[in-house]
């Protein structure tokens, strides 16, 4: 027995090892059934480091005078008033509306026909970027970290309703800031008048390192069902993961944050049984 015993220790703790190694690994073109639904991974899952930054939140200073600049900018004839309720600034004159909330300073506004000139020279969606590139700037929100990220023609099939969405992409340390909270958009109608925009572009200082995940990891717990925002509707049977990044995750446009933490960001497109699609998006937080 004593020759014996450590021989048979040594082979369970290499399987125990053996099995600990073995985690699922995800390729592209991997088919699982998942909610019902058939979940197809159409892309690699990509490397990314194990350690990732994080940050945390400044509450800024939003005051009655800022909001009020913003308000007179937009031709609304009131003055500010907060409601402490909410924990907001309104300022607002028939359909005009601006609001700003006073713990991180997101800005919503609607109903403002403020219109811009049209370029002939340039197709509609390129006159939609520049007018919304414009708007931000005249408001004094626009900052460095900001960029294009895309232009879509809104309500396409009905003519009477056709607006333009111009979104904004928010850097944060090389990767975007996510979630649906996160909002840096503008709307307006083919004819260059702004309709409505909100802007929220918290101010961040470096907190640190995390120890993170890998993607093929993130990917488990999305099938498990650990993700973060993905809600579907009934009736879709298949889920196509077409692209895998990260993201710093926004929880909230209302309220401050104390600190941003890095997502895996799985997006597709959920696909229906008469060939209707709906795109996707999840996290998955990154941290270990």
């Amino acid at each position: 027995m004593r020759k014996i015993l450590p021989v048979v220790l040594g082979l369970l703790l290499m399987t125990s090892l053996m099995l600990a190694g073995c985690e699922a690994q995800y390729n592209k073109g991997d088919s699982v059934t998942r909610w019902g639904m058939e979940v197809i991974l159409n892309t690699d899952l990509p490397e990314f480091p194990d350690k990732l930054n994080y940050y945390s939140t400044v509450k800024p200073e939003v005051t009655a005078e800022w909001v009020q600049s913003i308000g007179d900018k937009m031709g609304i004839l009131d003055e500010v008033e907060f409601t402490t309720s909410r924990n907001r600034f309104i300022m607002n004159q028939g359909d005009k509306w601006l609001e700003v909330y006073a713990d991180n300073g997101a800005v919503t506004v609607r109903g403002i026909h403020i219109p811009h000139e049209i370029d002939a020279s340039l197709s509609s969606s390129e006159n939609a970027a520049a007018i919304a590139v414009e708007f931000v700037k005249y408001l004094g929100l626009w900052d460095d970290n900001i960029s294009m990220n895309k232009v879509s023609l809104r309500y396409e099939d009905i003519l009477s309703k056709q607006e333009w969405g111009v979104y904004f992409n928010q850097d944060v340390g090389g990767y975007p800031m996510v979630g649906v909270a996160k909002h840096f958009y503008v709307i307006m109608n083919p004819y260059g008048t702004i309709l409505s925009a909100g802007f929220y572009n918290p101010e961040l200082e470096y907190a640190g390192e995390v120890d993170c995940i890998t993607a093929q990891e993130a990917y488990d717990l999305f099938l498990d069902g650990e993700a973060l925002e993905f809600i579907f509707s009934p009736g879709f049977k298949k889920v196509s993961v077409d692209d895998v990044y990260v993201g710093y995750y926004i929880e909230s446009q209302t309220e401050l944050q104390e600190y941003l933490m890095p997502v895996y960001v799985f997006e597709g497109e959920l696909i229906s049984s008469g060939g209707n699609t709906e795109i996707f998006q999840a996290y998955v937080l990154a941290t270990k």
